[in-house]
């Protein structure tokens, strides 16, 4: 697959070195709201939680599949938090819907933080790899977590 991107010059899109960009990112916030947005063909992650607490996400729409491609990329992604809601969301994505990490390889042993007290209700999930994903590595970190 890279080599097939690579001749178009879009290396981003299957290659993590070369730090693709996030569309949505909420890093070290508390007591932050999301409302009614939609966000389309994004080339990384699409929304990113981080270091925050008491973040509500309602209403969003995501579409990375506007033409049937795109690149691999979750839909709402939590990373090292507490105390979030995410709800009455429409998630077309080409990896993960809603992906729980704590983090990633040395960074994620460094912070040494949980992702717990994360609630998903009320949500649609199209073509995305998975529903709702733990990666195995983080699942010790990943604690208190309800998808309804």
């Amino acid at each position: 697959m890279r080599r097939e991107y690579d001749a178009k010059g879009l290396r981003w899109i299957v290659d993590y070195d070369c730090k693709r960009p996030r569309t949505l990112l909420i890093q070290e916030s508390t007591n932050s709201t999301i409302r009614d947005i939609t966000l389309k063909q994004a080339g990384f992650w699409t929304v990113q939680i981080l270091y925050s607490e008491h973040v509500t996400i309602d209403g969003i729409t995501i579409q990375k599949n506007v033409d049937g491609s795109g690149p691999s990329t979750d839909g709402i992604g939590y990373r090292f938090l507490g105390k979030n809601s995410c709800q009455n969301c429409d998630i077309d994505c080409n990896d993960d819907d809603f992906c729980l990490k704590a983090g990633r390889d040395a960074d994620g042993l460094r912070v040494n933080r949980p992702t717990e007290y994360i609630v998903i209700r009320k949500c649609v999930a199209r073509k995305g790899a998975g529903l709702i994903t733990w990666r195995k590595r983080d699942f010790r970190r990943n604690q208190k977590c309800a998808g309804l």
